[in-house]
C-alpha cells in the first residue's frame, strides 16, 4: 500500500475500499475492474492508483484490520486455551462475514 501520511489519502484509501466492498456484494472481485471501483468511489484512476497498485492491495486495509483485532483480543485473554482461541475466531468470522464471504 502506498501514501499512508495525510488524510485525504486515508478518506480515498476508505472510500476505495467502500467502493469494491459494496461491488463484491454482486460481483467476485476478479471481474471488478479499478474503473467500477472509481466510479462508484467518484475518485479518479489516478487516485487509486497513487494510493494501491491493484485491487487486491485496497483488500488489505480490511485483512490488516481483522488481524490486528484478533491479536488485540489476545493479548487481553488470561487463559489461551484452544476453546478461547477458538471462540475469538468463530466471533471475528462473524463479526466479518459480509467481507469474508467474498
Amino acid at each position: 500500500m502506498k501514501n499512508k501520511g495525510n488524510a485525504k489519502s486515508q478518506y480515498s484509501k476508505q472510500q476505495i475500499l467502500n467502493a469494491l466492498l459494496v461491488i463484491m456484494d454482486n460481483k467476485p472481485i476478479y471481474k471488478i475492474t479499478i474503473k467500477e471501483i472509481c466510479d462508484y468511489a467518484l475518485i479518479s484512476r489516478k487516485t487509486f492508483y497513487r494510493n494501491f497498485d491493484t485491487k487486491i492491495d485496497v483488500l488489505s486495509i480490511e485483512v490488516d484490520k481483522i488481524v490486528k483485532e484478533y491479536l488485540n483480543r489476545l493479548s487481553v485473554m488470561d487463559d489461551l486455551i484452544v476453546s478461547n482461541i477458538a471462540l475469538i475466531i468463530f466471533n471475528l468470522v462473524n463479526e466479518n462475514v459480509y467481507f469474508l464471504k467474498n
